[in-house]
């Protein structure tokens, strides 16, 4: 009711200062991306690439890739309150955006667990355990990734019957046309397990 007459006038049926305020939302949003990469970089530079905490500067600037679309998207919703299909179509794009952080955070994560569980082990193990336990934990975060990409397209809305039909039919091919590869891959597994 303070606002000046022209803020008022209607764009997409939400007030032209909510487009103003998402405007400005937006702007620190880039901001604060920005300052997520200055503190990832100055991380890198003051902590030694051996110590076992060295990719916890790449985790938490992954993690604030998820948390600023999902605080955008909060205080665009909540806080400035905008409506209707300009809504639903900000809430969308953010979320898309923080489904595609969290799958780069689960692969951030998967690589510093393993060089949390390499460094206290580095001593008393040979070079081939590390080696296992990286590829292992990478295998993990392919997966977890995986299921995460899934449930994220189920959100949006996205039919997953068909897509999971093709990738078992894709599969299935692929299996058996690299059967031998696969059996050397689960073979040389099984001898680094067997040490």
């Amino acid at each position: 009711e303070n606002l000046p007459r022209w803020s008022m006038s209607r764009v997409l049926r939400n007030p032209l200062w909510k487009w103003l305020a998402v405007f400005g939302l937006a702007t620190l949003g880039f901001a604060a991306v920005y300052l997520a990469r200055y503190g990832k970089r100055q991380w890198d530079r003051r902590v030694d690439d051996d110590s076992w905490f060295a990719g916890l500067g790449s985790l938490l600037h992954a993690v604030s890739y998820v948390l600023i679309p999902l605080g955008l998207e909060f205080i665009a919703t909540h806080l400035v309150g905008l409506r209707f299909t300009a809504q639903a179509m900000l809430s969308l794009i953010l979320f898309s955006l923080a489904s595609i952080a969290a799958v780069l955070v689960l692969i951030k994560l998967a690589d510093f667990l393993g060089r949390l569980i390499t460094a206290g082990r580095r001593r008393h193990h040979r070079p081939e355990n590390r080696d296992l336990i990286l590829v292992s934990t990478r295998l993990l975060a392919i997966t977890l990734s995986g299921v995460a990409i899934l449930l994220s397209l189920e959100y949006l809305g996205v039919n997953l019957a068909p897509v999971l039909a093709g990738l078992g039919l894709g599969g299935l091919a692929v299996a058996l046309a690299a059967r031998p590869t696969l059996e050397n891959i689960i073979g040389g597994f099984t001898l680094f397990v067997d040490r």
